[in-house]
């Protein structure tokens, strides 16, 4: 099973809001047959945003691609997460993008 990170914006929104989003993202690629990975599961609240991004940079490397919600290009986060997931070739033939 294909592990495939979840990028999207969560600064600037409700817990509640960012959790509702990153929680639809982990069914609808669960329904499709993907393993999600999503960085709420990782990360914590009382962490900065410098080592939040860290750590999600470094679990984006063990995933085999990228999944963007519709909000991604409102975070600088996602869209760091996405220039990775290009430079480390996650985007290719055998796997796109997918976007909600």
């Amino acid at each position: 099973m294909k592990k495939i990170y979840i990028a999207g914006k969560i600064s600037g929104l409700s817990v509640e809001d960012y959790t509702n989003n990153f929680a639809k993202a982990e069914r609808y690629l669960f329904g499709k047959g993907y393993e999600p990975v999503n960085p709420l599961d990782f990360t914590t609240e009382n962490m900065s945003w410098n080592e939040c991004i860290k750590i999600c940079l470094e679990v984006l490397e063990r995933c085999d691609g990228i999944y963007l919600m519709r909000n991604w290009k409102d975070s600088k986060g996602a869209r760091l997460e996405y220039k990775k997931a290009i430079a480390m070739q996650k985007i290719n033939k055998d796997f796109e993008i997918i976007f909600e």
